[in-house]
């Protein structure tokens, strides 16, 4: 655990040192002396500095030790360190906190400071746009303490406190369960829909929230838009996207930037569900989100871009030619990409910018940059290759290339269906394109023409086909 030292920021190993500092949470001296060692090096904390001998010599200058020594002081800074992350999210919660507290000041009989808390606590809580599962719950909490503070002036009288409180739990019912309905199908997506998830309650919970739509969509944001995505994933009524983004932009300014970005990434799921299916008029919406998260960084988690997320935003921008936007956000977030595979992400992003720009001799380089870490890498990558061995001329390359992608897709179990799909696809028209180079016939010019018009699956570099069958048409 003493290597996780050097991953706290600044904020938190000065939180750390004053945890460690106080008698209640930390008996054992030799850790103070630790731990403000550490915070004195920081940032420059090396691998150097959590080696034994290192440890041991600062925490026992002058003094003998033994491996005992070592693996106590090990042992209680793991405690300490685990107490203090517990602790440290804790105090984040103010609210969770405040309803412990009005607990323990219901039960003690102090009630005068109960319901100076029990009115801060409320105001608190009535000002809360975004309401999540710890909302709800916070409210179950309160007016449940609420109740039983005032029970003998309700033996004979009506209780509001028992409705809010009964409405809260089917709030927080809700919640959790669109969320796990959420989770459900995407793991059935993933999975290629080989199973399908009992989903209990989806459908009286949905018909619910439509008998009461008005109340939800103004006091309850997150179930509202939850609730329309899976909607959205039923229905593929396109009028939900208008719905939900006219929704987060009227609200935008009720919300953290991180709900936003999940709000967003919501409907971008779907969309690249929807593209992969060939419907290619997904990508306009696609680069409408881009452009509003992209000036708040609404792309990062913890100031990190996932390296898939970084690739599915330039496959979708690529073939709307908005390269200087796309040039820009590469640039960007080239120092952002999760660490393993920044530099692979971004030679390949770069690569494909400048296929698409017609820039071939930039692009040799930058694939034998790219490492084949996962399929997505592999598949990318020769895929283009191909498309580069066909612009520059090297047809008797490509069947090499050709013979390479289907050993994969066969070998590979880590190889998704849509993955095998995509590149079987690929070299079906890829193979098409070069018969056709040899043939120069009309006729089997509109044929395939007409065959990629009409193909429901989808087609990688779908407006790259189109362009060289039109070449051959001249």
């Amino acid at each position: 655990m003493i290597e996780q030292f050097k991953e706290l920021s600044q904020k938190e190993i000065i939180s750390f040192a004053k945890f460690t500092n106080s008698p209640y949470f930390n008996s054992n001296k030799k850790l103070i002396t630790l731990v403000n060692h550490f915070k004195s090096l920081y940032p420059d904390i090396q691998d150097m500095h959590l080696e034994k001998k290192y440890i041991m010599h600062v925490v026992f200058p002058s003094q003998k030790h033994t491996d005992a020594n070592y693996r106590t002081l090990l042992s209680d800074f793991t405690d300490l360190f685990e107490r203090f992350l517990i602790q440290y999210e804790l105090d984040k919660e103010v609210i969770r906190n405040k309803t412990k507290l009005l607990n323990t000041l219901r039960r003690k009989g102090l009630s005068k400071r109960f319901i100076h808390n029990l009115k801060e606590v409320r105001k608190i809580q009535q000002k809360k746009f975004s309401k999540d599962n710890s909302f709800y719950e916070n409210e179950i909490e309160i007016e449940t303490d609420d109740y039983y503070f005032n029970i003998n002036k309700f033996r004979h009288m009506r209780s509001g406190e028992l409705q809010r409180k009964s409405f809260n739990i089917d709030l927080a019912f809700i919640f959790h369960k669109l969320h796990c309905f959420n989770e459900m199908r995407h793991n059935e997506y993933l999975n290629d829909n080989s199973f399908s998830y009992e989903k209990t309650f989806y459908q009286e919970i949905d018909n619910y929230l439509r008998s009461i739509e008005s109340v939800i969509a103004k006091n309850h944001p997150n179930v509202f838009i939850i609730s329309n995505v899976l909607r959205l994933h039923k229905t593929s009524d396109k009028k939900i996207i208008d719905t939900l983004l006219k929704y987060i932009e009227d609200n935008i300014n009720k919300f953290t930037k991180e709900k936003i970005s999940y709000y967003y990434n919501y409907l971008l799921t779907y969309i690249s569900e929807r593209i992969n299916k060939g419907e290619y008029e997904y990508r306009l919406t696609a680069m409408t989100i881009f452009k509003k998260m992209m000036p708040y960084d609404m792309f990062l988690t913890d100031n990190v871009f996932d390296h898939n997320d970084f690739n599915a935003v330039v496959n979708m921008v690529l073939p709307l030619k908005e390269y200087k936007w796309l040039n820009n956000f590469i640039e960007k977030y080239k120092n952002k990409i999760e660490k393993g595979f920044a530099k692979d992400a971004y030679s390949l992003a770069l690569a494909k910018l400048h296929f698409n720009r017609k820039l071939f001799d930039k692009v040799y380089p930058l694939l034998n940059e790219v490492e084949y870490k996962t399929p997505e890498y592999y598949v990318n990558s020769k895929l283009m290759m191909a498309r580069l061995l066909y612009e520059t001329g090297k047809f008797d390359s490509i069947d090499y290339i050709i013979k390479n992608l289907r050993q994969y897709i066969r070998l590979r179990n880590e190889v998704t269906g849509d993955q095998i799909e995509i590149v079987r696809t690929f070299i079906r028209y890829l193979s098409a394109l070069l018969k056709l180079s040899e043939s120069k016939s009309k006729s089997d010019v509109i044929l395939l023409k007409k065959e990629l018009e009409n193909e429901k699956k989808f087609v990688s570099n779908k407006n790259w086909f189109f362009e060289k069958i039109e070449t051959q048409n001249i």
